[in-house]
């Protein structure tokens, strides 16, 4: 599969290892070279919507791993996101209200 990815989708110029989309598609989670997972509005991504400034982009940056993360995997219900790191160690990430 290809995929094209928006250009406002980054972490911090290192390579993006990772990416997994939340059941229901609302959010995306990506994990990078930079040490962090981040948090994506699903909603900001669309040909016609790439300029478009008015929707919230980045939702959530976590920084609690200390190597790149590999992997990033939302459980079945989307309420909560798991990450493998290079650190060896894997996290659960709970989206609170």
């Amino acid at each position: 599969m290809i995929a094209e990815k928006p250009s406002w989708v980054r972490h911090e110029g290192m390579h993006i290892f990772s990416i997994d989309v939340q059941p229901g598609g609302v959010r995306f989670a990506t994990g990078g070279g930079d040490h962090k997972v981040r948090i994506w509005n699903l909603k900001s991504v669309g040909r016609d919507l790439e300029n478009d400034e008015s929707t919230q982009r980045l939702l959530a940056t976590s920084r609690d791993h200390f190597g790149s993360v590999n992997y990033v995997r939302w459980a079945k219900h989307g309420r909560f996101v798991a990450s493998g790191s290079d650190d060896q160690v894997i996290l659960f990430h709970e989206r609170k209200h």
